[in-house]
């Protein structure tokens, strides 16, 4: 859904995690801004530590096999 994708764009435009650069009548260029690259970041290590967590609870349940 091409128009979710653009609504979601603005929404994250709107919350400071992305910025539009285009200039008038251009299309739309959207970069991160400082806070997106912290957003994400956090979301990297968010996502490691839930990967470590798992991989730890397989290797349990694997010794109880």
């Amino acid at each position: 859904d091409p128009t979710g994708v653009y609504r979601y764009l603005r929404d994250m435009e709107e919350k400071g995690i992305l910025a539009n650069e285009a200039a008038d009548g251009e299309d739309s260029r959207y970069v991160l801004t400082e806070h997106g690259r912290w957003c994400l970041q956090n979301w990297k290590h968010t996502l490691r530590t839930y990967i470590q967590s798992l991989e730890e609870l397989s290797a349990q349940l694997e010794e109880t096999e």
